[in-house]
């Protein structure tokens, strides 16, 4: 068949550099004006006849060529990827579905192979995500793409994404059309993403009904089937308001449902990754979690709760392996009284993130750690404080006292230069990575153990954009012995912090401490890099 094919490739080849010199030719002739004047009528017909016959030949041409390409989508050793077996492609096609809902849609459409594998996996059509356009007013093509989505994820579990803004929401579009659209995915729905930022017709106190797009969702929900639930919205705080719930003083979002009803739903979540938007804190959302993250919008000043129900939250979930905490901690029980501490026992938790919020006091990350005590599993704890000028010397006993109750073997501190006091409390790290720290106010002599060499040994130090002296850089170094020294913007300098030496300096001098200095070009990836720390 490939002899044929070449066969007929050099055939055609040699027709059509004759049939373009004839061609040619009769253009020249008639160009240069050799032409006779009285040419035959039949001549004229004879080249419009020419000229449909060559639009025939550029159609079966194309075909030909769709035939060649189709060949080689389908012939592995020439299409690397389609060498790859479908569950393969279609691990990939999950992946860059995860990266951008949509291209599903459009791996969809590049061949038949890709095709045939896409809409063999009802999986991959199993993120419903539903993203208005402000600059629209109706949104049926987004509705009639959910839908498809639906039907062409058969009965998979569906993952679903409403993402919605105030001043792009109207009542025709709010109402009926996606509350079908809720019924639809209800009694499938395995997770949810609310993304609510600025909607102000939802947060409402209104007692006399609820909102009809989530109570319609959550009421057609099947029990047991939604395990992680996520919300997002940096302008407010505020709660899940059922019926039966009459004594919140921040903003509600009114659901037309019973807190047992509720409960009910969110009793098989093990995964809440909450900002703004929060299920009443009794609620049954919280127990038995493997991940929580409650984490404080654009202003933190009301995002609060009472210690008391905090500590039941962490009690309720003893299994815990992820936490990520932002709020503030109100009603704590008093320092001196070490004995009446809460402190919750998880023998789970594997990544630990805590912040202090923008401007607040350290006293947030301190009331917080001094609730828990982990296990022996190792440890990987991220601090992020940004500190006010009134918390330029923050306390840090219940820091130093939670890293004696813990294995941590990762560190990930932001803009906290006292961390530098602690690090003898840390014999067990084993990658340190410093974010946006400027200036260090402690001289080098008042954190590194004497004789210039702790007994801890770093695998790895990161620091990123930091500006600092140089000579401090080299004290860690020859204290703390990295395996690899990894650099990432910023700058560094002896005399005056506007001189930032060059780069070829700082690593020269480093690597004469440390084999392998790194300087990155673009910034280390920390939720890419799993074996590092999530960075949310």
């Amino acid at each position: 068949m490939f002899e044929e094919l070449s066969s007929a490739s050099e055939q055609l080849r040699v027709a059509l550099e004759r049939y373009l010199h004839v061609c040619s030719s009769i253009q020249d002739i008639c160009f240069q004006g050799t032409m006779p004047r009285h040419i035959p009528r039949e001549y004229g017909t004879r080249v419009d006849h020419e000229l449909s016959l060559a639009e025939s030949y550029d159609m079966k041409m194309q075909q030909a060529k769709v035939a060649i390409k189709a060949t080689r989508n389908h012939a592995f050793s020439i299409s690397p990827i389609n060498y790859l077996p479908p569950e393969i492609l279609t691990r990939i096609f999950q992946m860059a579905r995860d990266i951008d809902p949509s291209s599903v849609d459009h791996l969809a459409v590049v061949c038949s192979r890709w095709r045939l594998v896409t809409l063999g996996s009802c999986s991959l059509w199993s993120h419903i995500d539903y993203r208005p356009d402000p600059v629209k007013w109706f949104y049926p093509e987004l509705l009639a793409r959910a839908r498809l989505h639906i039907f062409r994820s058969g009965g998979a579990p569906l993952d679903v994404c409403l993402a919605v803004e105030s001043e792009i929401y109207n009542n025709k579009c709010r109402d009926e059309p996606v509350q079908s659209l809720c019924k639809l995915v209800g009694p499938r729905m395995s997770s949810l993403s609310l993304e609510l930022d600025g909607l102000s017709w939802m947060l409402t106190t209104d007692r006399d009904g609820g909102n009809s797009v989530l109570s319609t969702l959550f009421s057609t929900c099947t029990p047991g089937i939604l395990t992680k639930l996520v919300t997002k919205d940096e302008e407010r705080f505020g709660f899940l308001a059922t019926k039966d719930d009459h004594n919140f003083e921040t903003s509600t979002l009114n659901l037309d449902l019973t807190a047992a009803h509720l409960n009910t739903i969110f009793a098989s979540i093990t995964v809440l990754h909450l900002t703004g938007l929060f299920p009443p804190w009794s609620s049954h959302a919280y127990r038995g979690l493997v991940d929580l993250r409650l984490c404080a919008g654009c202003i933190p000043d009301d995002d609060e709760i009472a210690e008391a129900e905090l500590v039941e939250i962490l009690k309720a979930s003893p299994g815990l392996r992820m936490i990520h905490f932002e709020l503030g901690i109100i009603e704590w029980t008093r320092r001196d009284d070490q004995f009446s501490v809460p402190r919750v026992f998880l023998p789970e938790l594997e990544v630990l993130q805590v912040s202090s919020g923008t401007g607040l006091s350290f006293s947030r990350v301190e009331n917080f750690l001094r609730l828990l005590k982990p296990g022996q599993k190792p440890l990987h704890l991220s601090i992020r404080h940004h500190s006010s000028a009134a918390d330029t010397k923050p306390h840090t006993t219940e820091t130093r006292a939670f890293f004696t109750r813990s294995n941590i073997t990762k560190l990930h501190v932001t803009r906290f230069p006292q961390m530098f006091e602690l690090l003898s409390w840390l014999p067990y790290l084993k990658v340190m990575v410093l974010s946006d720290f400027i200036c260090w106010e402690q001289q080098p002599s008042d954190w590194y153990p004497n004789h210039h060499q702790s007994t801890t040994r770093l695998d790895t130090c990161y620091l990123l954009n930091c500006l600092l002296p140089l000579d401090d850089v080299l004290a860690l170094a020859r204290c703390y012995k990295p395996r690899s020294f990894v650099l990432f913007g910023g700058g560094f300098h002896r005399d005056r912090p506007d001189m930032k030496l060059q780069t070829r300096v700082v690593k020269k001098e480093l690597s004469s401490i440390c084999s392998d200095v790194k300087i990155a070009k673009t910034r280390p990836n920390m939720e890419e890099h799993r074996d590092l720390f999530y960075d949310h």
